[in-house]
């Protein structure tokens, strides 16, 4: 059976959400009350960074291994046309970041990378014929 109404004959409906008085529930309402129990929150900026950056340039292919290691929160990366790959390490043993290089079809030769957190390194390495240029800047304020 099918039931079909126009506005001429249309079905009454009932509200099923209803409060003991009739009314229509409603989740919240009126205006919150806030504390704030917590020390004071600073909301300035933070302090710029001043030091900790620095920049190198590797013939490839190459594996350079520098004198401390170095901190960065952004990359700046310029990779030849002939590079194939470019990273870097940290103690020797574990890859911080890798990237595939411009050798390959379709790959960028520049890189700019903000980091979300600070990434540390003692280690440069790439494959490939040409050079790269890495700049970083640093965390320290």
């Amino acid at each position: 059976m099918l039931v079909a109404n126009d506005n001429q004959h249309a079905i009454p409906v009932r509200e099923q959400n209803l409060d003991a008085n009739g009314n229509i529930k409603v989740h919240e309402h009126g205006t919150a009350d806030i504390n704030v129990t917590n020390s004071s929150l600073s909301v300035a900026p933070p302090a710029p960074l001043t030091s900790g950056g620095g920049g190198q340039r590797l013939a490839c292919p190459a594996d350079e291994i520098l004198p401390s290691p170095k901190t960065a929160t952004v990359l700046s990366i310029h990779m030849d046309i002939g590079v194939e790959l470019f990273g870097l390490g940290s103690s020797g043993n574990a890859v911080a970041a890798e990237f595939v290089g411009p050798a390959y079809e379709g790959n960028p030769s520049n890189i700019l990378l903000p980091l979300p957190r600070a990434v540390q390194f003692n280690e440069i390495f790439c494959a490939g014929r040409g050079g790269v240029s890495l700049s970083w800047v640093g965390n320290q304020p």
